[in-house]
């Protein structure tokens, strides 16, 4: 199934040097034509607190191209704000508890740091960002700390200068706000969402300021409507221009397609996405597809929820209220267990939804990443799979962070639990149907053992928690036993077809779902005699002789009792010479392409 799992696990142990056995949790990535821009923390568990921040490029196939560590503590939050051909500029908050904001450029080619602006003393790690102007200056706000029930007090409008990080403020409105979304459309005017704070029947208002002098206001409106049943944006929870410079304007559960150019209604949809909030949008065709979570403890979304709309009018085509999660292993123990989000989701050329997210959350948190295929026509899932370090269990603090497609084949990034207290990112890779999962790099892979598989898949009973698994029962841990049935072969070495993967062997017919590496019957991966093949003397005092009477070329390597090769032959294998070892017990493997041969030898 894993058709790539130990080649990329030894090119992640290659390329990680600097994080020895730290982990990188991800936050978010976009898709460029270079690759994936992952953003993401190294920290002690997987809860907020203390980390470094680390930003990543990665291939469609998972391969780092490159990545970076900052020395900066207490991070709060770092997310993709723009980029272009050249450079990637990042929206970093320094600290959860007292925000401060900080916008970084990198080189998109290598990940290096060409600036870092100063910190702006930010609300929270929400309303500050920036959006490009034109092409020597960002638009930069944020929301003005005030700390008062929710509320901010007001915002600050800047231009930033791309290439120095130089600020010049622009425009600045004081006054309490409960909610501030602002956005550019295409001629760089900008529009401000927000809502004053007030009664229960108090709503929002959008304004359009002119981008030429953003002190000068075109037009400012609510679009709230007291008739029973009829959409109106109360609040404003996201707002989205599209190619052709239309606003779309979604709150309260109602969704309004504006005029940018006089702020006219020209469509809405009532009751919409009641009780949650928007993770995602994609355009396609003359379509807008969102995909929503649930906001709150309790509130209604039991299924990975997107929606497709005609852009033309407004018709919801369909929303996928029965795309639910096929449960895996046992159940969460919540009273909010049932409940499913989508995180990310990206499109194929047909228009099928490929999302990722969670299932089974536990009250605010993650429950088991979900990945699941949606049909454009009908808005029914087609398929799923979660995924998992063992199909027993779930992982409670898993999740799918993104969905992207290339050429129609979907890749998941997200967040995989592997012990009780800490998570990992990692990379999935499957097919066009969701059939099964062709690729799983963990892109930090601890293996304490060196037994080549992972700490947390040596998770044999599925518990999360890595101490009370001892197959052979010797007192040690298989996470810390590279011999984990206790037959005398190094795990390493259990690989009766030759693949690397000591997981996908299973060679005893009364066992088949036993993995050899676990079942101490297996000894050998295959007869001599089925090989045809004699390794002579044994043991030696220098020269050991191969011989095959049925195969022309075989490579041979050989390993010390722990598992590290101390010689590899990859051709002219028949004599061996080991005048140079020292003198004990070793493990020779000889591989014909077809069938892999694994024995022990002594040097005299």
């Amino acid at each position: 199934m894993f058709k790539k799992y130990f080649l990329t696990f030894f090119f992640a142990v290659i390329m990680f040097p600097a994080i020895s056995q730290n982990c990188d949790y991800m936050y978010t990535s976009v898709k460029t034509p270079s690759g994936i821009i992952i953003t993401g923390k190294i920290s002690q568990t997987i809860y907020d607190g203390p980390a470094i921040p680390v930003i990543s490029m990665i291939s469609q196939e998972g391969e780092i191209l490159w990545q970076i560590e900052d020395t900066m503590i207490n991070l709060g939050f770092i997310g993709i704000a723009y980029y272009d051909d050249l450079h990637v500029y990042l929206r970093v908050v320094k600290n959860s508890y007292e925000s401060a904001t900080q916008i970084w450029k990198l080189s998109l080619l290598d990940g290096e740091i060409i600036w870092k602006s100063q910190l702006f003393p930010t609300d929270n790690d929400e309303i500050s960002s920036i959006q490009n102007y034109n092409e020597t200056h960002f638009l930069f706000y944020y929301g003005i700390v005030d700390n008062n029930g929710g509320t901010i007090a007001g915002y600050r409008i800047f231009l930033m200068d791309k290439s120095d990080s130089s600020v010049t403020q622009i425009h600045e409105y004081t006054g309490s706000l409960t909610t501030f979304k602002p956005i550019l459309d295409k001629n760089k005017n900008l529009l401000i969402g927000y809502r004053l704070p007030g009664n229960s029947d108090n709503f929002a208002y959008i304004r359009k300021l002119n981008g030429l002098n953003f002190n000068s206001i075109i037009w400012d409106k609510s679009f709230n409507y007291n008739g029973w049943n009829q959409a109106s944006l109360n609040d404003i929870d996201a707002m989205i221009i599209d190619k052709f410079n239309n606003l779309y304007a979604l709150g309260s559960g109602d969704m309004f397609k504006i005029n940018v150019n006089n702020g006219t209604e020209i469509w809405k949809i009532a009751s919409f996405l009641s009780e949650t909030r928007i993770t995602d949008y994609k355009f396609f065709d003359n379509f807008l597809y969102i995909s929503s979570a649930h906001i709150y403890v309790g509130a209604t979304v039991t299924q990975f929820r997107v929606s497709k709309i005609n852009l033309t009018n407004g018709t919801r085509l369909w929303t996928s209220y029965e795309a639910n999660m096929t449960p895996v292993g046992a159940e969460i123990p919540s009273s909010t267990g049932d409940h499913e989000a989508t995180h990310s989701f990206d499109l194929d050329c047909q228009g099928n939804v490929f999302a990722t997210g969670y299932y089974g959350s536990a009250n605010y948190g993650p429950g088991a990443w979900g990945i699941m295929k949606i049909s454009s026509q009908t808005g029914q899932k087609m398929s799923d799979l979660t995924v998992t370090n063992n199909p027993l269990t779930l992982n409670l603090f898993s999740s799918g962070r993104a969905a992207h497609v290339f050429n129609d084949e979907p890749i998941f990034i997200g967040n995989l639990q592997y012990s009780s207290d800490d998570s990992a990112r990692v990379f999935i890779k499957t097919d066009n149907d969701l059939s099964e999962i062709n690729s799983k790099i963990y892109h930090c892979f601890i293996d304490s053992d060196n037994d080549s598989i992972a700490d947390w898949d040596e998770d044999i009973n599925g518990v999360n928690f890595l101490s009370d698994d001892d197959t052979d029962n010797d007192g040690q841990p298989n996470y810390l036993d590279n011999d984990d049935d206790g037959d005398g072969i190094p795990t390493i070495l259990e690989d009766a077809n030759g693949d690397g993967n000591p997981l996908n062997d299973f060679s005893d017919p009364l066992q088949p779902t036993l993995p050899d590496y676990l079942n101490p019957a297996i000894t050998l991966s295959v007869d001599e005699k089925d090989m045809a093949f004699m390794i002579y003397p044994n043991p030696t005092k220098d020269l050991l002789k191969l011989h095959s009477s049925g195969y022309e070329t075989f490579t041979a390597k050989i390993f010390t009792i722990g598992g590290v090769e101390v010689l590899n032959c990859s051709e002219n294998c028949n004599s061996l010479d080991l005048s140079h070892f020292a003198s004990g017990m070793y493990f020779i493997k000889v591989s014909n392409g077809e069938y892999s041969l694994t024995k022990k030898i002594i040097k005299e």
